[in-house]
């Protein structure tokens, strides 16, 4: 790695064994608790987060070679399943739990 384009990020003291990314979404969700957005603002966060996951899931996609995207295809019956669990068990599920607790669920 070049030194000059090395990122140093900061050491977390030995007797603190938490990952940094954590520690950077705990603050996120602090953050947010203490300083939330509202009106426009959480329009714009909104369609920025929105835009975020895609572009998560873009990457991650571009990044498989096209050999392991034909080798997942093999996997025909998991991916069925994901499927009926998504949009029928669970929407059953909740027509099923509303049906007996009306009062809860709204």
């Amino acid at each position: 790695m070049n030194r000059r384009t090395s990122r140093r990020i900061p050491a977390l003291p030995s007797w603190l064994p938490v990952d940094p990314y954590i520690l950077a979404l705990i603050g996120t969700v602090v953050l947010a608790a203490l300083l939330p957005v509202s009106g426009r603002g959480a329009e714009v966060a909104g369609g920025a987060s929105t835009g975020a996951v895609a572009l998560l899931f873009f990457l991650y996609g571009a990044r498989l070679s096209t050999a392991e995207a034909l080798d997942g295809l093999k996997h025909w019956r998991l991916h069925l399943t994901v499927l009926a669990c998504t949009f029928l068990v669970f929407p059953l599920f909740g027509l099923a739990s509303h049906g007996l607790v009306p009062y809860v669920l709204t």
